[in-house]
């Protein structure tokens, strides 16, 4: 699977690509913003679901309310934190 190094204002994050795009050598413009797209869609959809976490399931993780709260009030375009 091809990896895609990408730099978007603040972020720099390894994106894994689609199958179609192991034999080009840089992604078209469009595919680049797609990417990046997807990979705030995810961010946003993942921080709604940490927010929605029990007690229980943040004591597993090692998380506190403090973690979470931090977490979910960043910006989409922003990278999370390492915990």
């Amino acid at each position: 699977m091809a990896v895609l190094v990408h730099r978007s204002l603040t972020n720099s994050q390894a994106i894994a690509l689609a199958p179609g795009y192991a034999g080009l050598s840089r992604p078209s413009l469009f595919g680049r913003i797609a990417e990046t797209l997807r990979l705030w869609r995810r961010r946003m959809r993942d921080r709604q679901e940490l927010s929605h976490l029990t007690d229980r399931e943040l004591r597993d993780m090692r998380m506190s309310h403090a973690d979470v709260w931090h977490e979910t009030n960043a910006w989409f375009w922003r990278t999370s934190r390492p915990f």
